[in-house]
């Protein structure tokens, strides 16, 4: 057995073992447990939640328009994973007017961003909430709720 054989040996048992001891590092049994030791660890699971990104409004803020405008909310996503947001909100007072995903490359299973249009079609003041979530899933992971007057 040449150097490099070993070596190489060596390196699959020493990541068999991290990963037996480490497995459930990320909660995989249960998304929303969060049992990460390793500092870089913890790095790169914040660098993968979903985050608000819009360019109209911050995570419970209102949302002032008049009848006939539009706005946009913008929020990183990733659909391979089965997550997507799903608005939830009165429909005699908004409406979505489009729904686009923006992948950040051309690579397969890369995350992006979803962006959300919606229009105020008639005065009032309605509830907009945004869940993060599996559809075959009763819970979600994350939710951003706005309140939007339309006048």
């Amino acid at each position: 057995m040449t150097y490099l054989e070993t070596g190489i040996i060596s390196l699959a048992f020493l990541i068999l073992i991290l990963g037996i001891c480490n497995a459930n590092t990320f909660g995989f049994s249960n998304p929303r447990t969060h049992n990460i030791h390793d500092p870089l660890l913890y790095i790169a699971y914040l660098s993968t939640k979903s985050q608000l990104n819009s360019n109209t409004s911050n995570v419970d803020q209102n949302i002032s328009i008049k009848e006939g405008q539009e706005f946009e909310l913008n929020f990183k996503s990733n659909p391979t994973t089965g997550f997507e947001w799903i608005p939830v909100f009165d429909k005699n007072i908004l409406n979505q007017t489009s729904h686009t995903f923006r992948p950040m490359s051309a690579l397969v299973g890369a995350g992006g961003t979803d962006i959300f249009t919606f229009k105020g079609i008639s005065p009032g003041t309605t509830t907009l909430k945004l869940q993060y979530k599996r559809s075959w899933e009763k819970d979600s992971t994350e939710e951003k709720v706005f309140l939007v007057k339309v006048t």
